[in-house]
């Protein structure tokens, strides 16, 4: 069965509704897990239509979104959703938040999207058919050594492979590496995907932050890890990726 249009198809109209209430001051901003972690009524309005709109169509298959509990998750197919990644930055006005989905079937990540509604920007990969930006094939970059590369990290220096990073950054001052971060998963994976920046760490708390990057990566010739440096696999967050020539030598900067 092929989900592609469809798939691609819910992402932009779910893109819509949340461009609706970006840039609104009042978004009924509420904290969940502790202070930096917020959700909107964009976030939930979102994931409402997503999850409403495929159970319309397809009522066997089940979900793994961040803002409601797990569905099904046995099911042969399997939707993991994050209706806007990059809360933060969507309501304070920033244009670095996506809205991403993936699909599973039997628990390997088959189709994802990846949309950056605020300035136009939609991603796509299917599993063994590549990677796309607005329909056009995207690769990463070819940069071979660390101290010529452009990379972005996460920005919560409490996960403890961000940690790593910088401690592996405040031991090496004589290494010139640039980085950024973005406070976005979805938009670090992209920038990745789409060759924009030669290597990431990220680690992000759940597998809806992960898995719809993971495949875009993959699927552009990224070469993509956990944060244990072993082959990223559905299930792991955290995710080290560069291409195969690069990737070694950002693990061997972290000390995997």
């Amino acid at each position: 069965m092929d989900f592609s249009n469809f798939i691609q198809k819910i992402c932009k109209e779910g893109s819509q509704i949340a461009l609706k209430h970006f840039g609104k001051h009042d978004l009924n901003i509420k904290e969940k897990d502790y202070q930096s972690d917020i959700v909107t009524e964009a976030d939930l309005a979102v994931n409402k239509y997503l999850v409403d709109t495929i159970r319309d169509v397809y009522p066997d298959h089940g979900f793994i979104t961040e803002e409601m509990p797990a569905e099904k998750i046995n099911a042969e197919y399997v939707w993991v959703i994050d209706p806007i990644d990059g809360t933060r930055n969507f309501a304070t006005g920033s244009p670095y938040w996506l809205v991403m989905i993936a699909l599973l079937h039997n628990g390997e990540v088959k189709y994802s999207t990846l949309s950056v509604p605020s300035i136009g920007s939609y991603y796509f990969a299917q599993k063994g058919k590549g990677a796309f930006h607005n329909n056009e094939r995207i690769y990463c970059t070819t940069t071979e050594e660390l101290d010529h590369s452009y990379g972005v990290g996460g920005t919560n220096v409490h996960q403890p492979l961000i940690a790593k990073l910088f401690k592996a950054l405040a031991g090496a001052p004589e290494r010139h590496i640039w980085m950024n971060g973005y406070g976005s998963s979805g938009m670090c994976a992209v920038h990745a995907a789409h060759g924009i920046r030669d290597w990431v760490i990220q680690s992000p708390p759940g597998v809806w932050d992960s898995a719809p990057g993971a495949l875009l990566m993959k699927e552009a010739g990224c070469d993509v890890r956990n944060g244990n440096g072993k082959k990223w696999q559905f299930g792991d967050t955290s995710f080290i990726a560069a291409n195969p020539k690069l990737l070694p030598k950002v693990l061997d900067f972290l000390g995997e």
